[in-house]
């Protein structure tokens, strides 16, 4: 690349490049496995970016995230309506509405 110009990535592709992923736009959590992970190249997967420019929330996400999905889950069955399609913008926010019913679980 010439000096001066501006590259572009795009998470929401990359992320979806059979090249890497096998069968791309199927969910897989084993796809993040260890070993896996090793295996792959170390930019096929950058959903905070990477470098300079990588998002300082990165961390706190990591934990937060963790912290509401196990409260959640623990106190509700969680059902999904509807098939999200995402809206390309930087966030990647649904294009549709999406529907969820909360059960809570008896204790």
């Amino acid at each position: 690349m010439p000096a001066g110009t501006t590259l572009v990535i795009s998470p929401y592709l990359t992320h979806r490049l059979a090249e890497f992923w096998p069968d791309p736009l199927r969910f897989d959590p084993h796809r993040f496995d260890k070993p896996a992970v090793r295996a792959r190249h170390s930019m096929a997967y950058l959903p905070f970016g990477d470098g300079a420019h990588q998002c300082v929330g990165q961390a706190f996400f990591a934990m937060e995230s963790v912290l509401v999905l196990a409260t959640v889950l623990s106190r509700y069955d969680v059902q999904v309506y509807g098939s999200p399609r995402p809206r390309l913008a930087v966030a990647l926010p649904p294009r549709d509405r999406l529907g969820l019913t909360l059960t809570l679980r008896s204790r």
